[in-house]
C-alpha cells in the first residue's frame, strides 16, 4: 500500500497503537490501577498471585515459606514466576521494596507480554519478507487469537504469548548466523530465562528445538549426511533442562515428588480442539451431532486461514498419491516448511501420538515424559507456526494471481481471509481474553485487615506458628484429592499475605508425597499419630474456618477444640492448641493391658466381647514387596479379591490398608457387591477413595459399612496394588492383635510406629 511507502515506522506504530487500544478498552482499570484488580481470585490464579507477593514480602533465595508449613517449598515448584520473582526479590532487598505492588507487577507483565507477542509475530512475518501493512494486520489478528488469553482465568504464569514467537525468532537468527556458538548460547539462555517464568516453557522450547532438528534432517534431500546434526539440536534442547534439573537437585531437599503425575494420557489436544473455534455456532452444532472430544488444555484454534492452508496441503498430498504434482510444487519455501514440519511433530506430541496408540510402555521407559501432564499445551507451537505459514503462502498466492492478471480476484480472496482472521481473533478474545476483573480484596498493598482482626482478639502474628484452613485442601499429588470448597484455603492465603503466618496446606505443582500426606493426616482418625507435629513448635495454630462449609468429622473435632477470637458472616478465626491433635494410642495400650486377661482370645488376637464375627488377614505369608505391618502384603497387577464369602453379623465395618505407589499416577478403585447369595449381587462400585484421610506413611486406610445382606464380595481394581491388614469388625467390638508380646493392631489401626518398606 502506497500510504506506507517511505514511512517504515508507520505500520509498527499503528500495530502497537491497535494492541494497546484493545488493552485500554478492555483493561483500562488494570492499566490505571494495576494493583487494584485481579484477573482471578481463586484456585491456581490466586496461588500465582500469592506466591509471587509473599515471596517478595517475606522470603529470599530459593526457599518459599508461605505454605506447606513447617517445611516450605522449593521456589521452582511453586508454579509462579520463580526466576522473575528471584530477580525482583533482589531488587526489593537492596534498592526499593516492590512487595506492595506484586499484583500490579504480574498484571502489567502479562499484558505487556501479550503486546510483545504481537510485536514478535510481526517481526517473524517480516523475516519472510511480507509487506509491512500485511504483516501488521496478521500480527494484530494473532495477538487477539493467541490461546494464552484463556490462561488469564487461572494459569497466570502460562499467559505469556510472546514465548514461542521469541524462541522461533532466535532459532531463525541462529540458523542464519555465521556465529553459531554465540547464537547457540543466546538461544539456550533465552530458554533458561523464559523457563524461569514457568518450567513448562522449557518443555515447549525442547519439543520445538528437537522437532526442528528432526524435521530438518528428514526433509533434507541428503538426510543421511545431516543425521549427525541431530546431536547438536538435541544438546540445544536438553542443556537448559539439565541446568534446571541440577538447580532443583541442589536446592530441593525433597526426594519424593511424583514421578508420574496424572494427565499425560488425559490432557491432550485433538483435531477438534485445534481446528474448531471455541465460540462458534458451527462448533455447537457439531458438538450436538458428533460430540468431538475437546479438552480445555488442548485449546489452540488456529483460525480460518490456517485451517484452509492445512486442508489445502492435505488435498495436495492426496493428489500426489494419484500421480499429480506434490505439495512442494505449490509450497516452495523450504526454510519455512522445515519449521512447519517441526510444528506438525509438536502437534502430534500434543495429541499424545503415538503414545496413546498402544505404546504406553514408552513412558514407562522414558520416565521424564510423564512430567508433561498437560500435553495439550504443546499445540501452541503449531498455532504460531501454521499461522505464519498461512500468512506467507496466502500472500504468495495473491502475488501469483497478480502476475496472472487476476489481481482483483486474488486481492478479494486475500482481503476476505484477512477479515476472517480479524473476526476469528476478536471472537476468541471476547470469549477468552475479555475476562471479568475482580477488585483486589485478597492481596492488597496494605496489611491492616488481618492484623486488626488478630489485635481485636488479643493476638499478634508471632503468637501463631501456622494457619490451618478448613475445609482441608490437598489436590496436587494426583493420588489424594481433597478439593471442592476452596473458600477457606483462598482466604488463608490472604491471611498469610497480611500477617506473614504461613499456611499448612499447599498446592504446588509437584508436592512431596510425605509432606502432602502429613498435611492430610492432621484430620485423620484419633488412632493415628500426627507425624507433622514432630516438626512444629509448641505455639497454637490459627484455624481459619469458611462458614457454611461441609466438614469431615475430624475437622468438626478441631473446631470444637479451638477458641474463636474473631468472626463475621463468612469466616471465623480460632486459636487451636496442638493438644487437639493428640492421638489415643497410649490409651489403647493401657486399656488392652487392663482387659487382656478377660477378653475372648484366639491365636495372637483378643476381642471384646468376642472374636466370633471378626475377620482379620495380615497377609504376612503373601509376596507383596512392600508391607504395612509384618513381612508381606497382598499384591495384584490388575485385580485383587479381598473378600468373597458370607458374613452374617450386622452392622459391621470392612477396612483395609492400600499402598500409595508413587511410581505411577492414579489410585485403585474398589467394587463392593452384596446380596442374598452369590447369584444375586448388587454392585455399588467402582468406588474411589482418593478423598481418604487416614494415612500412615504411604498407606491409606479404606473403610466402609457392610450392607445388611448375607453375601459380600470386595474387589480392588487398579495397577500394581499392595493391600495389607484386611478386616471386618462388628460395630461395638474391640479387636486387638498382639505379636511377639507387643500390641500391634487395634480395630485395624496400627498402635506401633510404622516404617514404610518400599520395594
Amino acid at each position: 500500500m502506497k500510504i506506507f511507502d517511505n514511512k517504515p515506522w508507520l505500520v509498527p506504530f499503528c500495530l502497537l497503537l491497535a494492541m494497546f487500544g484493545v488493552l485500554w478498552v478492555h483493561f483500562a482499570e488494570v492499566l490505571l490501577h494495576p494493583n487494584g484488580y485481579l484477573f482471578t481470585r481463586e484456585g491456581d490464579g490466586l496461588k500465582n498471585y500469592f506466591v509471587f507477593g509473599y515471596y517478595l514480602k517475606f522470603d529470599q533465595g530459593m526457599s518459599f515459606t508461605g505454605f506447606n508449613y513447617p517445611y516450605g517449598e522449593n521456589l521452582l515448584f511453586t508454579d509462579s514466576h520463580p526466576l522473575y520473582a528471584w530477580v525482583l526479590n533482589g531488587f526489593s532487598q537492596y534498592i526499593y521494596d516492590l512487595s506492595p505492588y506484586s499484583v500490579g507487577i504480574i498484571n502489567l507483565t502479562i499484558l505487556v507480554g501479550m503486546v510483545l507477542a504481537g510485536w514478535m509475530i510481526f517481526v517473524l512475518l517480516r523475516q519472510y519478507n511480507l509487506p509491512d501493512w500485511y504483516a501488521g494486520v496478521v500480527a494484530f489478528s494473532l495477538f487477539l487469537l493467541a490461546p494464552q488469553w484463556a490462561r488469564l482465568q487461572g494459569h497466570l504464569s502460562l499467559s505469556y504469548a510472546f514465548v514461542i514467537p521469541t524462541f522461533w525468532y532466535l532459532l531463525i537468527r541462529l540458523e542464519q548466523s555465521d556465529s553459531k556458538k554465540i547464537w547457540s548460547l543466546v538461544y539456550m539462555l533465552s530458554a533458561v530465562v523464559i523457563g524461569g517464568i514457568h518450567l513448562y516453557y522449557l518443555g515447549i522450547y525442547a519439543v520445538f528445538t528437537m522437532g526442528y532438528g528432526l524435521a530438518k534432517v528428514v526433509m533434507s534431500p541428503d538426510w543421511r549426511a545431516n543425521l549427525r546434526s541431530l546431536g547438536y539440536y538435541l544438546a540445544l534442547a536438553l542443556l537448559p533442562m539439565i541446568f534446571y534439573l541440577v538447580l532443583s537437585s541442589i536446592f530441593d531437599p525433597v526426594d519424593d515428588r511424583p514421578g508420574a503425575p496424572y494427565g499425560f494420557y488425559a490432557y491432550y489436544a485433538t483435531l477438534a480442539s485445534v481446528f474448531l473455534p471455541e465460540f462458534s455456532a458451527v462448533t455447537r452444532v457439531l458438538s450436538e451431532v458428533i460430540s468431538p472430544k475437546i479438552n480445555w488444555e488442548g485449546r489452540a484454534f488456529v483460525g480460518t486461514p490456517a485451517l484452509l492452508l492445512c486442508l489445502t496441503m492435505v488435498i495436495l498430498w492426496i493428489r500426489k498419491w494419484f500421480g499429480h504434482q506434490g505439495v512442494g510444487a505449490y509450497f516452495g519455501n523450504k526454510e519455512l516448511n522445515v519449521f512447519l514440519g517441526a510444528a506438525v511433530l509438536a502437534l502430534l506430541f500434543s495429541m499424545c501420538i503415538p503414545f496413546r496408540w498402544g505404546l504406553q510402555f514408552i513412558t514407562d521407559i522414558v520416565k521424564p515424559l510423564n512430567q508433561f501432564r498437560a500435553l495439550g499445551r504443546f499445540s501452541w507451537i503449531f498455532f504460531y507456526v501454521v499461522n505464519v505459514a498461512a500468512a506467507y503462502y496466502l500472500f504468495a498466492l495473491y502475488s501469483w494471481g497478480k502476475k496472472q492478471g487476476k489481481g482483483y480476484f486474488a486481492g478479494f480472496i486475500t482481503y476476505l481471509l484477512l477479515v476472517l482472521w480479524l473476526f476469528d481473533g476478536y471472537a476468541h478474545f471476547l470469549g477468552s481474553g475479555n475476562i471479568s476483573l475482580y477488585p483486589n480484596d485478597k492481596l492488597e498493598s496494605h496489611d491492616h485487615e488481618y492484623l486488626a482482626r488478630l489485635q481485636s482478639g488479643g493476638y499478634s502474628p508471632d503468637d501463631f506458628q501456622g494457619i490451618m484452613a478448613l475445609p482441608v485442601v490437598a489436590i496436587r499429588t494426583d493420588k489424594l484429592v481433597l478439593g471442592g470448597n476452596m473458600t477457606g484455603y483462598n482466604e488463608a492465603l490472604k491471611a498469610a499475605f497480611h500477617t506473614g503466618i504461613p499456611v499448612i496446606q499447599s498446592t504446588p505443582s509437584r508436592p512431596s508425597f510425605s509432606q502432602s500426606h502429613s498435611s492430610v493426616q492432621l484430620i485423620s482418625d484419633p488412632m493415628i499419630r500426627k507425624t507433622r507435629l514432630d516438626d512444629m513448635d509448641a505455639r497454637p495454630l490459627m484455624l481459619l474456618l469458611a462458614k457454611g462449609s461441609e466438614l469431615r468429622e475430624q475437622e468438626h473435632h478441631l473446631v470444637r477444640q479451638s477458641t474463636v477470637f474473631w468472626e463475621d458472616d463468612y469466616i471465623s478465626l480460632h486459636a487451636l492448641p496442638l493438644s487437639a491433635f493428640d492421638d489415643q494410642i497410649d490409651e489403647v495400650h493401657a486399656t488392652f493391658q487392663t482387659l487382656k486377661d478377660s477378653m475372648d482370645q484366639r491365636t495372637n488376637q483378643y476381642c471384646d466381647p468376642d472374636c466370633d464375627q471378626v475377620v482379620f488377614r495380615d497377609y504376612d505369608r503373601e509376596s507383596g514387596r512392600v508391607a504395612f505391618q509384618g513381612t508381606g502384603s497382598l499384591f495384584g497387577k490388575k485385580e485383587l479379591i479381598l473378600y468373597d464369602s458370607t458374613y452374617h453379623s450386622s452392622p459391621a465395618q470392612a477396612s483395609f490398608w492400600v499402598y500409595i505407589d508413587p511410581s505411577f499416577s492414579g489410585m485403585p478403585v474398589y467394587h463392593y457387591q452384596y446380596g442374598p447369595d452369590i447369584s444375586q449381587l448388587t454392585n455399588s462400585g467402582p468406588i474411589e477413595f482418593r478423598d481418604g484421610t487416614d494415612l500412615v506413611g504411604n498407606w491409606l486406610r479404606v473403610s466402609f459399612p457392610l450392607e445388611n445382606q448375607p453375601y459380600h464380595r470386595i474387589t480392588l481394581k487398579g495397577k500394581q496394588m499392595n493391600v495389607d491388614n484386611f478386616a471386618i469388625i462388628p460395630d461395638g467390638t474391640r479387636f486387638y492383635q498382639e505379636k511377639e508380646g507387643a500390641l500391634q493392631v487395634f480395630n485395624n489401626f496400627p498402635v506401633t510406629d510404622i516404617m514404610d518398606r518400599d520395594p
